[in-house]
């Protein structure tokens, strides 16, 4: 199971938790906010928390990792058009 909010009890199953990491996103703004320059949307990457080690490896969190910076970065078609 992956989540996007942390459980209280945790199910059997559970993988990882999927945050936004709203820090990073306000550190990557901030010297444009403070010039003044509003008005623009800053994303926010996704981070892993409540890890299960023994279904989700550090291996595999750096293969998802690596798959949705190529994702985000348009190296990776989708077939989607928004």
């Amino acid at each position: 199971m992956v989540g996007t909010q942390t459980p209280a009890k945790k199910p059997g199953g559970w993988i990882v938790t999927l945050q936004p990491d709203y820090l990073v996103a306000l550190k990557s703004a901030w010297p444009e906010l403070a010039a003044g320059q509003g008005g623009k949307a800053f994303p926010a990457p996704l981070s892993f928390t409540d890890v299960n080690p023994e279904l989700f490896s550090p291996g595999k969190q750096q293969l998802a990792r690596k798959t949705l910076d190529d994702l985000l970065a348009g190296l990776i078609f989708t077939n989607v058009n928004p």
